[in-house]
């Protein structure tokens, strides 16, 4: 990447890495904790040179974990050993990767976290200060650029010519003039961009209730609200465990596991096709409406299954709809695809008070909700910005090119592309990620090339982490994509979800403000199938790469500009968070700052709703 980028790349960052050093330290991980580190040591040297001392590292919160730091007696032996990717410990293989000491982002100095420096952070008003100085100053340097050149120009005007080259001399002195002045128009526009930057965070901090049975729902929704300055409540039966433990150890995220018992409603709904019964609405509220966290609430995000967000229509708080995978889920019967229907058009009435929001996490099930609502939903698509963009390098260290899913340990495709490489000469090496390091990181995955996708879905939070990591990714084009029968996440009849105890003939019937020629629910039609996963993430995101045979992979990842791809994914990632935080600000605007009165009883609260006295068909 040209030196000219680096500056933007660091800017539109809240979280820059330094750039990485040559270290003579590696970092293990997967080492038990109860390990004795002596004991570790001399198995090392038993297998490795230069082992000189072996740390046991700690989270921010002072507790051991399962990394290692072990230090070599040279760089060149801490690369013989990251070499293979992991080190061997009493006898299992433990991931390795290269140290980095603790990075302050704040006063960007080793040594520390952010969370524990002393130098204060810069309020809102400091940074106007210190950007209304430098406009000052560019400013006035600018000005006096140009008086002086003016002065140079109207003397050698005023003067007789003694040299014949000055009519050649004064049109570049013009130049000049005409610089300075876009040097100032310049300044001006990097002022508008500073303020947009200190004023990205919204005015108001809400407090914001999720429940989701997804990890990618949960640590995406979590982490962007959070970064938009929201104070987050994740209220699922999970609690903290999660594959990226560290972005739920930021500030003003809540786990309602961890103040008080949940209700029960949250220990037998952890699927994404459990039935929403008006008992279980019932229960919901006389459980919560006189709870101190739920009074505090402002809103509610539901997006896996979103259907459940219907539990929280009688405690008068807006309701932010979001599906991620049809927003049908767990609606297995057509009277309860009616109801929920019903509701959603219902609760975005614009006479409809609390404000409710229907979105979606991607274009398909944008046109999904609008084949069988009629409703435009906003779309707020899944991305993975807040905790996977911009927090590692782009590497290619590794010679492999990844096959994904990446949380699949292998797939009968591998062979098929391996066959084609041979046959055209061609060195490429394919493994999935997980045959690579079993339980990966971001940092891993960026050390390879580029990404085989062969979907099983039309949304996948593993695809979002990739497009926010810049990774390249290759993916069959659609029609090679149905000829490979790869998707089948896809409709609400899938075995995977409804199955046998929903039909084609069951889903309700498209909706007047529609104008889809097929059904999403299609599975028969060839026609349908294609026209309907031409709206899948890896088909609206630029820069993802497609092919049509094998030998066209091989073929176009012979000839790919990786780094270039990944520069042009990291420019659509930072135009993509800027329009996610200004559409997300657009909501959180609507949403009422004070938290609105929960009504005193459940059939008040559904009668005052929508004159009903019951919410759910079962």
């Amino acid at each position: 990447m040209s030196s000219k980028h680096q500056p933007l790349r660091q800017s539109l960052n809240a979280s820059p890495l330094p750039e990485p050093k040559p270290t003579k330290s590696i970092v293990a991980s997967k080492v038990p904790t109860n390990a004795d580190v002596n004991v570790i040591i001399k198995d090392l040297r038993h297998n490795y040179l230069g082992v000189e001392q072996v740390t046991r590292l700690h989270d921010k919160d002072g507790k051991v974990n399962t990394n290692v730091r072990i230090d070599f007696t040279s760089i060149k032996l801490a690369n013989a050993a990251l070499s293979k990717g992991y080190v061997l410990i009493d006898g299992k293989q433990c991931p390795v990767r290269t140290y980095q000491p603790p990075f302050c982002h704040r006063c960007h100095t080793e040594g520390h976290y952010a969370s524990n420096c002393s130098q204060k952070p810069l309020t809102e008003q400091q940074l106007r200060d210190l950007f209304q100085q430098q406009q000052q100053q560019l400013e006035s340097m600018m000005n006096a650029f140009e008086s002086r050149w003016n002065e140079r120009l109207l003397s050698m005007k005023t003067s007789s010519p003694t040299n014949d080259n000055l009519d050649k001399v004064i049109p570049v002195l013009k130049d000049l003039t005409s610089i300075c002045q876009q040097f100032n128009q310049q300044n001006v526009q990097m002022q508008q961009q500073l303020n947009n930057i200190v004023t990205q965070k919204p005015s108001t901090s809400l407090k914001i209730w999720i429940i989701n049975n997804h990890d990618g729902c949960r640590v995406d929704t979590t982490t962007l609200l959070q970064g938009l300055n929201q104070t987050v409540v994740v209220a699922d039966h999970v609690g903290r465990k999660s594959p990226y433990i560290e972005a739920f150890t930021r500030p003003n995220i809540i786990f309602l596991k961890e103040k008080h018992q949940l209700a029960r409603l949250m220990q037998t709904h952890r699927s994404h096709s459990d039935r929403l019964t008006e008992h279980d609405t019932r229960e919901f509220f006389k459980y919560y409406h006189n709870d101190s966290t739920m009074l505090s609430i402002n809103a509610f995000v539901c997006s896996f299954p979103m259907s459940l967000c219907e539990v929280y229509l009688p405690l008068n708080r807006t309701i932010i709809w979001l599906p991620a995978h049809r927003f049908t889920l767990a609606r297995c019967t057509r009277p309860e695809l009616d109801r929920l229907i019903q509701h959603l058009q219902q609760s975005v009435r614009l006479t409809q008070q609390p404000k409710h929001f229907l979105a979606a996490a991607g274009r398909y099930d944008q046109e999904y909700i609008k084949y069988y609502t009629g409703l435009d939903a906003i779309l707020l698509p899944a991305n993975s910005l807040w905790y996977a963009f911009n927090v590692t390098k782009f590497t290619q260290q590794r010679n492999e090119i990844l096959v994904g899913p990446l949380q699949h340990l292998t797939h009968h495709c591998i062979e098929n592309m391996t066959q084609s490489a041979r046959s055209k000469n061609a060195p490429f090496v394919f493994s999935t990620v997980k045959s690579l390091y079993g339980r990966y990181t971001l940092e891993q995955i960026a050390q390879h090339r580029a990404v085989v996708i062969l979907p099983y879905a039309v949304l996948s939070y593993g695809i979002t982490e990739l497009y926010a990591l810049g990774i390249p990714m290759f993916v069959p084009s659609i029609n090679f994509l149905v000829k490979l029968k790869l998707v089948y996440d896809r409709t609400l009849i899938d075995s995977f979800y409804c199955g046998s105890s929903l039909n084609f003939s069951d889903m309700p019937k498209q909706h007047s403000n529609s104008n889809h020629p097929y059904s999403p629910e299609d599975v028969f039609s060839i026609e349908g199938i294609s026209y309907w996963l031409q709206f899948a993430d890896y088909y609206q995101l630029p820069h993802i790469q497609t092919f049509s045979s094998w030998d066209e992979l091989i073929n176009k990842l012979t000839v790919a500009n990786f780094t270039r791809i990944n520069q042009q994914m990291f420019e659509e990632n930072i135009r993509r968070k800027d329009k996610l935080i200004e559409d997300w600000q657009t909501i959180i605007r609507q949403i009422d700052p004070k938290p609105r009165q929960i009504p005193d009883s459940y059939e008040f609260a559904i009668k005052q709703l929508w004159n009903t006295d019951k919410l759910q068909v079962v």
